[in-house]
């Protein structure tokens, strides 16, 4: 058995991320594939972190998801203010979504 020294924060990487963007967003794994033109095994490597997503696929994934594209990139850590506010993406839902114009 590990053990961790106390005060050891693992960090979030990008799978992580995808992971909890679909969760938050209750966007399905079939429905990312469809949104995206691939495979749900393709959208299952992801946040499997069996495979890594090029830029492209990560804005479309924070589009769909309404997730800022700084933060699911790994960009910025939760709770921070996105640097630049004319690429945050807002609202937790896709029919929520639109980008702030500065």
């Amino acid at each position: 058995m590990t053990t961790l020294p106390i005060g050891n924060v693992p960090t979030w990487d990008v799978a992580d991320r995808l992971s909890k963007a679909l969760r938050e967003s209750g966007v399905g794994v079939g429905e990312m594939a469809d949104y995206l033109g691939v495979s749900r095994n393709t959208v299952g490597n992801y946040p499997s972190g069996r495979t890594n997503p090029d830029r492209a696929t990560v804005i479309a994934w924070a589009l769909r998801t309404g997730v800022a594209f700084a933060w699911l990139s790994g960009r910025s850590n939760p709770g921070d203010t996105p640097p630049d506010s004319r690429t945050c993406v807002q609202g937790s839902r896709p029919s929520q979504l639109h980008l702030v114009a500065a």
